[in-house]
């Protein structure tokens, strides 16, 4: 069996085990979804939203140098 992760912009699949013989494994594999921060599950903070009609949104970009 293999355990998949879907959203709008990743797929996630772990190597195949036998969840039945192995419950741990599919447990951590959803806590680390469950209790991860938002920027673990690539949520953006530099995006904000300016308006909802039309739907527009200020992306801010950092560059290595951290200059924006």
């Amino acid at each position: 069996k293999t355990p998949w992760f879907c959203c709008r912009s990743s797929v996630i699949i772990s190597e195949a085990f036998d969840f039945i013989a192995s419950p741990r494994l599919l447990v951590e594999f959803f806590a680390a979804f469950a209790f991860a921060d938002k920027a673990s599950l690539s949520f953006d903070p530099t995006i904000q939203r300016t308006s909802e009609d039309p739907m527009q949104f200020i992306i801010t970009v950092h560059l290595h140098d951290n200059s924006k």
